[in-house]
C-alpha cells in the first residue's frame, strides 16, 4: 500500500497501481487475441517473446502473467525461461518487485533470471534497449504533459517510444 500513496510526485508521475482483477482480465484478453488457449501455445509464446512493461509499479502485470501461465498448466520449469523487462522510475517499486520475485523463486524452487528490473525513465531506456520480438504490456501513466509538449499526455509519449523503438513489436496496454 505504501507504493500506491508515495509522496506528492504520485499524481505528476502517474504512479497509480493496477488492481489484480484488471491485470488478470488483461491477460485473458491477451491470450485470446494471440489465439493461445492451451499449455503448448503458452510455452511457444513465452519462448518467442520478450515482455516489456514500461511502468512496472508493484509488478501486478508480471505476477498476473505468472498466474495466467499456471492456469495453462505451466510449472516452474516452463516459466524459468520467461523474458520480462520491467522498467520504472520508482526505486522503491522495483525493490518491492525484486523481493516478490525472490520470494516466488524460493517458494517454488525456480530461478526467474529472465526477469530484468530496470531503474529509469522508459522514454530514455527504450532508445538504447534491444526490443526485438518484444511485446509491450501494462498500464503506462496517463497524466497531462507540460504545455508545449509534443503530446498532451504522457501515455502518448510511451506509445510513441514503443512504436519508434520496438521495430515491429507488439503492444498490449490498458487504456484509461
Amino acid at each position: 500500500m505504501a507504493l500506491s500513496s508515495e509522496g506528492a510526485g504520485r499524481k505528476s508521475s502517474g504512479s497509480y497501481y493496477t488492481p489484480a482483477d484488471v491485470a488478470d482480465h488483461f491477460w485473458r484478453l491477451f491470450w485470446r487475441h494471440h489465439k493461445v488457449s492451451d499449455r503448448i501455445g503458452a510455452v511457444r509464446m513465452i519462448d518467442q517473446t520478450t515482455f516489456v512493461e514500461p511502468s512496472v509499479g508493484a509488478g501486478m502485470f508480471l505476477f498476473s502473467l505468472l498466474r495466467s501461465l499456471a492456469s495453462f498448466g505451466l510449472g516452474p520449469e516452463e516459466v524459468r525461461g520467461i523474458k520480462f523487462k520491467a522498467v520504472d522510475l520508482n526505486r522503491a517499486a522495483l525493490d518491492f518487485v525484486s523481493s516478490q520475485v525472490s520470494t516466488l523463486s524460493e517458494q517454488f524452487g525456480v530461478r526467474l533470471d529472465g526477469v530484468q528490473l530496470e531503474h529509469g525513465n522508459f522514454l530514455d531506456w527504450a532508445q538504447n534497449a534491444n526490443l526485438d520480438k518484444a511485446v509491450f504490456v501494462g498500464n503506462p501513466p496517463f497524466v497531462t504533459n507540460d504545455r508545449g509538449s509534443r503530446w498532451k499526455n504522457l501515455y502518448a509519449d510511451f506509445v510513441e517510444a514503443m512504436i519508434e523503438n520496438g521495430k515491429g513489436s507488439g503492444i498490449g496496454l490498458v487504456l484509461p
